[in-house]
């Protein structure tokens, strides 16, 4: 058997024929064994563009004042005049206490004052009369003082009747509950005919809120601001950054803002305070703008205190970035770099630092790339350090929301 080989007592047929095979490859140069073609990737060179820069923030709508309404004295309610939910002027009338203990009070305290002053009166014509008889020698010094300590007692009689009078008047006023800002109601918590005691802790009579202007709350995380506030150090004017505020003459830094389920930013205010510290728990920074809240054609007010809205924050002037598709960003416990090819052809892993999406799927890219760094945009999962890719050269995509 010439296609058998025999090892102790086994045939092992076609052995013979492979090892006469692999010897026939080796004689005609054959490698068995071809090394894989590189990894076929796609780069690109960052966009050059000049853009502002931009952060959308979730924040809140409030009211500019609020005022829990409560009673300044004790009594029976016996009018609500405004309705609930209504809009007021200040100094228009909310409620009324009945007046008739307090009118009373009044007109004791009057009588009281009228009494004290003619004490006062008589007080003085006493030590008038004493001052002459004590110079001739008729009245003791004993008896003058005690003439002048009854005048002074007379005049402290007065002070303290008008002061009860005042008060008494002050009291009277407070039966009517007035509206100390313009603005609109809120339900009432008590009602007609009930008894009602002054504040501290209890519950008010109904709330005002204004209504012309309304703020817009919203937390920036540090980093955001951060980023924020380095594009504005491009700024000419100081006012337009956000840590200047109080620049005399200049405009206040702007922001935009939508409500729920609307598209775009229609509105804009101006950002108005910024809180002095970064609240260490959440990484965040208050901030608040203000702007005019117009009226409907129902009357009614455009933004409701307590609404939620989306915040867009931008620089106000343009500024060259560079733009890469965030496609070809990775993740690496936090790290975000990405794949450029080096000189020689090799991709290498660098370190970035982003700012903003700006649209089309670009990320401006603030550290860490140059303008003619080869990215790697596609292939990148079969790029390893060190190894050759073969490498095709692209534009850089846009991706269209």
């Amino acid at each position: 058997m010439k296609s058998a080989q025999k090892f102790g007592n086994f045939l092992i047929p076609g052995l013979f024929f492979i090892g006469t095979q692999l010897m026939g490859c080796q004689n005609s140069g054959i490698d068995l064994v071809t090394p894989p073609e590189g990894a076929k990737v796609e780069v690109a060179l960052p966009i050059a563009r000049e853009i502002r820069s931009q952060e959308e923030f979730n924040g809140r709508i409030e009211a500019t004042e609020t005022v829990e309404i409560q009673a300044r004295v004790q009594g029976y309610l016996i009018k609500d005049q405004i309705p609930e939910g209504g809009e007021v002027k200040a100094g228009d009338v909310l409620f009324e206490i009945d007046p008739r203990p307090f009118k009373t009070v009044v007109d004791s305290t009057s009588a009281q004052l009228a009494g004290a002053e003619a004490q006062l009166k008589l007080a003085n014509a006493e030590f008038g009369r004493a001052r002459v008889l004590r110079g001739s020698g008729a009245l003791s010094p004993e008896e003058l003082e005690i003439r002048a300590g009854n005048q002074a007692v007379a005049i402290a009689d007065v002070g303290k009747a008008k002061a009860s009078l005042e008060k008494a008047k002050l009291d009277l006023e407070f039966t009517k509950i007035l509206a100390p800002i313009d603005g609109r109601l809120s339900k009432k918590y008590v009602t007609k005919g009930n008894l009602i005691a002054p504040g501290g802790g209890n519950q008010p009579l109904t709330t005002l809120v204004s209504e012309a202007k309304v703020y817009v709350y919203f937390e920036a995380d540090e980093r955001a601001l951060l980023r924020y506030e380095r594009r504005q150090e491009a700024e000419a004017t100081p006012a337009k950054r956000v840590g200047s505020l109080k620049s005399k003459g200049e405009p206040l830094p702007t922001f935009e803002f939508r409500l729920e389920e609307q598209q775009g930013f229609p509105y804009r205010g101006e950002i108005d305070f910024i809180n002095n510290k970064v609240d260490s728990e959440t990484g965040t920074i208050q901030i608040r703008g203000i702007l005019d809240n117009p009226k409907l054609a129902n009357g009614a007010r455009r933004f409701i205190p307590g609404l939620r809205a989306k915040v867009r924050l931008s620089t106000t002037d343009g500024y060259p970035a560079l733009l890469i598709t965030e496609r070809a960003i990775l993740t690496d416990l936090r790290r975000k770099f990405v794949w450029v090819m080096d000189e020689k052809g090799f991709p290498q892993r660098r370190e970035i630092k982003v700012g903003t999406s700006v649209g089309d799927g670009l990320v401006d890219v603030v550290e860490g790339l140059g303008p003619n760094d080869n990215v790697i945009i596609r292939g990148f999962q079969r790029v390893r350090p060190g190894q050759a890719v073969q490498a095709s050269k692209v534009e850089m995509p846009l991706f269209k929301n």
